[in-house]
């Protein structure tokens, strides 16, 4: 009897360690369901999969994206770490789609179209004795046409562009667009307000010409200032070279100081755009456009020991014209 309890014993102590097994084989082939989510950043709402894991991801349909193309999936958003399809899903996790501005198509897009709004401006100071003029000096920078109406053009370009220089008597204002033409051009004078659309706290200011027939074309403002990282075009005329166009992004916004202009050139005391769209000097008052071509910004500073330049953000300008150009 004894010995038939003991052989009963170890029977059920086998058939314990089978179930164990048996449980625990069952949990090894059990696995894990993760979740990859995938990013679009082209306004298209972001997709989430399920893959059991162990399993790779058959590689999607590459997404587009408006005047970009299309640079693959990374694991992170700020684009470091591009994912390899290859891999075993081990976890949930995150993919997003990065895009390279197409700098070709947008280029031929602002040279036959977008550059028939951006002007160069010559500001002659002019001294005179007895009403003769005696010396006069002239600069140079950028504008480009924000309105039209009832025939006139009226351009935005930068304060210290527009502003009679110290010393002298009165100015004359040349706007030349981009084929060459040039037009006799007037510091604007809001007729409600009684104030000259020029200001150095904003370092922008307002002119107007009347053509009897011109080809410029009028330039749409964005909707918001851009964020950093964005992909921003400056347009300008550096050195007095016609219609340049460079390509950068958004780095930061910050206040600046200029140690080369007087403060009733330029006084600027809120924070600027800093990008990377090359610029030189002939450059100041010309545009900073978005990747959809809308003004978001007015060139007006760059920095001489780096490759940083500045821009008067979207909302200062509206500000601006809200002030001293809108009734």
């Amino acid at each position: 009897m004894k010995q038939f309890t003991n052989l009963k014993n170890i029977v059920i102590i086998i058939l314990f360690s089978l179930c164990i097994t048996l449980v625990s084989s069952c949990k090894d082939k059990t696995k894990e369901i993760y979740e990859v989510t995938f990013v679009y950043n082209n306004g298209r709402i972001n997709e989430t999969i399920q893959v059991e894991e162990g399993n790779t991801i058959s590689t999607p349909i590459e997404p587009s994206k408006k005047n970009y193309i299309f640079n693959g999936w990374y694991k992170d958003p700020y684009f470091n770490y591009k994912y390899d399809f290859s891999k075993e899903v081990t976890e949930s996790f995150k993919l997003y789609a990065n895009y390279k501005i197409n700098a070709v198509a947008l280029t031929n897009q602002i040279s036959t179209d977008t550059i028939k709004g951006v002007v160069k401006v010559y500001n002659e100071s002019v001294d005179t004795f007895l009403g003769i003029p005696i010396y006069s000096s002239t600069s140079q920078g950028s504008g480009f046409c924000f309105h039209i109406q009832d025939g006139y053009y009226y351009i935005l370009t930068n304060c210290h562009v527009a502003v009679l220089k110290d010393s002298y008597n009165y100015q004359k204002f040349t706007v030349v667009d981009y084929q060459g033409n040039e037009y006799k051009a007037y510091l604007y004078k809001n007729p409600n307000k009684k104030v000259s659309a020029i200001a150095a706290e904003y370092d922008l200011a307002c002119l107007y010409f009347k053509p009897s027939s011109t080809n410029v074309k009028k330039l749409e403002f964005g909707s918001y200032n851009p964020s950093q990282r964005d992909d921003v075009i400056a347009i300008g005329a550096p050195k007095g070279q016609s219609n340049a166009i460079t390509y950068g992004n958004v780095q930061s916004y910050k206040q600046i100081t200029l140690t080369d202009t007087s403060k009733r050139e330029s006084n600027v005391t809120f924070n600027v755009i800093c990008h990377s769209a090359y610029s030189n000097n002939g450059s100041s008052g010309g545009p900073i456009l978005n990747s959809d071509l809308k003004v978001v910004g007015v060139h007006y500073a760059g920095s001489t020991n780096s490759s940083q330049e500045y821009a008067i953000p979207l909302e200062k300008v509206k500000e601006f014209l809200k002030d001293y150009v809108y009734n």
